[in-house]
């Protein structure tokens, strides 16, 4: 398919130079008349240039792939609401929404981590975090333990919690019945 878009690309560009008459003679591209028929030798010229062309093309495709444009323009136009990300790990970290600054807490070591993430684990399965400027405090009574300029966290989904204090609440927030109880008395 790359091969074919790279073709294309180098007919369109060739198409466009002879309509602007770029060159005294106009170029002919030979590249399918080559493939239909057995006695025409094929252009090497043709060949580099669709394979210069292609890079500049796999670049793009890696741009489009890595950038999940093609996702959310589905997305802006409703065709889908799912997001491009294989689990709802890689959706948050890789959000626009201001999830660099976390709190984590460990629930088995009874510890809270608050830091800005560094760097997070590409699989799903994996719950790897690296983060820096790192205070680190005992969940059970808030006391601040030791800081640190950097901190590797890794443990299962079930024995950590994440929060994410940079973000602003949404419209959509109720308050909880009990508080509306304890204001009316």
């Amino acid at each position: 398919m790359l091969g074919f878009v790279s073709y294309l690309t180098y007919g369109l560009i060739i198409q466009l130079i002879n309509s602007l008459g770029a060159v005294d003679k106009p170029i002919a591209v030979s590249f399918l008349e080559s493939l239909l028929d057995r006695e025409r030798q094929v252009n090497i010229n043709e060949i580099i240039f669709a394979s210069v062309i292609s890079i500049f093309i796999g670049l793009v495709i890696a741009l489009f792939i890595n950038k999940k444009w093609l996702h959310r323009f589905a997305n802006y136009i409703g065709i889908t609401h799912k997001f491009a990300e294989p689990g709802v790990w890689g959706f948050v970290f890789e959000s626009s929404d201001p999830t660099e600054w976390v709190l984590i807490r460990d629930h088995v070591k009874k510890l809270s981590y608050y830091g800005w993430v560094s760097a997070f684990s590409d699989k799903v399965d994996d719950c790897e975090l690296f983060l820096r400027d790192v205070q680190i405090y005992d969940d059970t009574t808030g006391k601040h333990i030791h800081t640190t300029p950097a901190f590797y966290i890794a443990r299962n989904r079930n024995e950590i919690s994440i929060e994410f204090p940079a973000l602003s609440f949404t419209e959509h927030l109720k308050e909880p019945d009990n508080d509306k109880e304890q204001k009316s008395n």
